[in-house]
């Protein structure tokens, strides 16, 4: 989310102390300053009541407190608040865990567990319930008046699952073709969490999760819980109590699973260091949990950003009370605010919070940072790499004489080195080093390198980090030949991008994504996205490659570039830029060919939220001529996405296409067709004329054949999709010195 600089400021002067609870071994200075920046933020903010809990490995946990709970009685530690939307990761998290017991799948429609609603589409998936892809009408932020005026006329009310579902009305969108925030999915999967396994969603949260990780002071009152048992902080409208313990049953059931929990800042810092830096989640659901989608930088009950250089995986709430909670993956910093003043949101003071605990990380005696992987280098490569080059930087303040490398490609045992530095690499210096690396063959890889200080006093005391790097890149087989049309309908699983389309920043979670929406719908069309509206690398470069187009030596041709994107500019923000460029010399140097950005490349209205374009916002790129090239010379071309991200908007691409104009041989007129097309699971050809010794062969859109039929005679021939998957193909058929016009085959499912 973007943030928003105040334009007023309101000052509460309190007139007690404020509460502080550290683990014995975190720095008194470190904690001194994180009380002071809550202290000097609650003030600023107007807000009643603050509560805190930072963790930092190395050092254990803070917790603050700033303000009043009630009159007269200031915030305690041990008081809960209501989390609000920090809820919903408890839900997607039990969904999780009853995936991994067999229970349920994540991709089940919610009529195998549910009865029919009116308004809601029994199609819709438990993962687009909870990644907010199901278009459902918002219980709350969508209620009607008469609704609206119910729940706040009937305060102690109970309000069961049913009776919210029977208020929703008609659904903004049909299932998984765009993204939109709705409480109501996840009441949705609470209650199939509920059916699957046959109990209450309250058993099965304080069962699963709650009592095995001991967050004893979290409860769920809308099924039973009485949270006004224990300490608590009172909800205020301004000075006014707006919470009557007597009669807040319809307050803790109107919002039950999407944001009725209530628990501590301190259970808060300890649920997010159970999912991501514990077993408590398996590898495979803390991954699907990690991937977000690129539009909305949303996954499963959970928000990513990209902050202070590195990914943030975060959640705020707003349910009268407020609540931010996040966890910075590069440190393994954990913040957790909750505030009790209605309208005052807390998510500036958090990130202020963990901008204070970033800067006041003590310096490490002995620390090592992988600063740049130099080699392999990222996206498609015409020579095979033999070899691994790194620059380290000394970054602790002890001199190191040894490292261990490691190095892996794919999922092949990784090569392990140790390294003497000689001399010793002092504080602050940099020095580049080399290690054999494995040959790769043909095809996509993974490389990861890791490195770790040898005879560490301080391992497994101590945080470190940057001591990791990884880039995808692939090799491509020279004696393919690429001799039609390319194109790119994203149309593979959302998430991912296309085949040998190579990001040079896959550890950027706002990185260049592929979504399952917004493009050809007959065709099952997908878009790539780019998302700068979260991420706050401001002023980076993000470099996307794609296939190397390789074409038969002597062949003649003009290249066309053709797509469609849409962007929308971000008020009083910088502005973005989007540009294509290529290389004819394998990707050693590369030439622009087209270039927009800011004002050029907007193609709908500025918005202030994270734009998803519509039918209408989409703008087609001029069909963009390259000089006519000779291949003899350039054997290869790599066109390469750039973008300048300006913390502005996302910007969106789809339906992108290299079209050639082929001078081999004389292309005459069409003389086949092809029936039926698309085709499912077989399409035949038939011939105007007879061929004799024909060579007949079936390409993909990469230049690949995937079919031949060598010294064919006759007019009639069948083609069997085998196990081709679903794409655009290219029937290429070539008598003696004569050369037919290719034609294009769709196969479908």
């Amino acid at each position: 989310m973007k943030v928003f600089i105040p334009l007023s400021f309101f000052l509460v002067w309190l007139q007690f102390g404020f509460a502080q609870v550290t683990s014995p071994e975190f720095n008194a200075g470190y904690a001194g300053a994180l009380q002071e920046r809550l202290e000097d933020m609650g003030a600023s903010e107007g807000i009643r009541g603050l509560s805190a809990a930072v963790i930092v490995p190395g050092q254990g946990q803070w917790i603050g407190t700033y303000g009043a709970a009630l009159t007269n009685q200031p915030v305690e530690p041990d008081m809960r608040f209501c989390i609000a939307s920090n809820s919903k990761l408890f839900t997607a998290v039990l969904c999780l865990k009853l995936q991994d017991e067999g229970l349920l799948s994540l991709d089940d429609s919610i009529s195998h567990w549910l009865p029919p609603y009116p308004h809601v589409n029994p199609n819709i998936t438990i993962r687009q319930l909870l990644s907010h892809q199901s278009g459902l009408f918002d219980f709350y932020n969508d209620a009607s008046s008469t609704t609206l005026n119910q729940y706040e006329n009937n305060p102690d009310s109970l309000w069961s699952p049913e009776d919210i579902i029977a208020t929703i009305g008609a659904p903004v969108f049909q299932p998984g073709q765009s993204f939109y925030y709705s409480n109501t999915n996840f009441l949705l999967a609470a209650m199939c969490c509920a059916a699957a396994a046959d109990t209450s969603f309250g058993y099965l949260l304080k069962n699963r999760i709650l009592e095995p990780l001991g967050l004893s002071q979290t409860a769920f009152p809308a099924e039973g819980d009485n949270v006004f048992e224990q300490p608590w902080a009172m909800l205020y409208n301004g000075n006014s109590q707006a919470l009557d313990p007597d009669e807040a049953i319809g307050f803790n059931s109107f919002i039950h699973a999407a944001g009725g929990i209530w628990s501590t800042a301190a259970d808060m810092a300890k649920w997010y260091q159970s999912v991501f830096i514990s077993d408590f989640l398996s590898e495979e659901a803390l991954e699907q949990l990690r991937r977000v989608e690129p539009w909305s930088s949303y996954s499963l009950g959970l928000r990513a950003q990209n902050r202070h250089g590195a990914t943030l995986r975060y959640h705020a709430g707003a349910w009268g009370y407020r609540s931010w909670v996040a966890f910075d993956e590069r440190t393994g910093i954990i913040v957790a605010i909750l505030g009790n003043s209605r309208g005052k949101s807390v998510t500036g003071i958090g990130e202020k919070l963990l901008e204070t605990a970033l800067g006041q990380l003590p310096a490490l005696p002995l620390n090592l940072t992988l600063t740049e992987l130099i080699s392999p280098v990222a996206g498609n490569i015409c020579e095979p790499i033999d070899s691994v080059r790194l620059l380290i930087k000394n970054t602790g303040a002890w001199s190191v004489n040894s490292m261990q490398y490691q190095g892996r490609i794919d999922n092949l045992a990784p090569s392990v080195f140790q390294y003497t530095f000689s001399p010793a690499l002092q504080s602050g210096e940099s020095r580049m080093v080399t290690f054999p690396l494995e040959f790769a063959p043909e095809g996509r890889h993974h490389f990861e390198a890791n490195i770790e200080i040898t005879n560490n006093p301080f391992a497994g005391e101590e945080y470190f980090f940057d001591n990791k790097k990884n880039v995808e890149f692939s090799l491509e087989d020279s004696s393919e030949v690429f001799a039609f049309d390319y194109q790119e309908l994203f149309a593979n699983p959302a998430g991912t991008l296309p085949a040998n389309w190579i990001s040079h920043q896959p550890d950027n979670v706002q990185d260049w994504s592929v979504g399952g929406f917004l493009g050809g719908e007959s065709w099952g069309w997908g878009t790539l996205c780019k998302n700068n509206f979260e991420d706050g690398n401001i002023g980076a470069e993000y470099l996307l490659d794609l296939p190397m187009l390789q074409i038969q030596e002597g062949l003649a041709l003009d290249l066309n570039v053709q797509f469609e994107y849409a962007y929308a500019l971000y008020p009083g923000y910088y502005t973005d830029t989007l540009e294509l460029l290529v290389s004819r010399d394998c990707g050693i140097n590369f030439e622009s060919i087209w270039k927009k950005g800011g004002d050029q490349l907007s193609t709908a209205p500025s918005s202030t939220s994270s734009f998803i374009p519509g039918n209408d916002d989409w703008a087609y790129a001029e069909t963009l001529p390259v000089n006519s090239l000779m291949l003899s010379e350039d054997k290869n071309i790599i066109p390469r996405l750039r973008v300048f991200n300006g913390f502005g908007n996302n910007i969106w691409i789809r339906d992108f296409r290299f079209v050639y104009v082929l001078g081999l041989h004389p292309i005459v007129t069409p003389t086949f067709t092809l029936s039926p097309n698309p085709m499912t699971n077989r399409s035949d050809v038939s011939f105007n004329e007879p061929l004799s010794n024909a060579k007949i062969a079936l390409y993909n859109v990469l230049g690949h054949q995937v079919w031949r039929k060598n010294a064919f005679s006759g007019s009639h021939l069948s083609i069997e999709r085998g196990a081709l998957p679903a794409g655009a193909y290219f029937l290429s058929v070539q008598e003696a010195d004569k050369k037919h016009a290719p034609a294009k085959l769709w196969i479908v499912d």
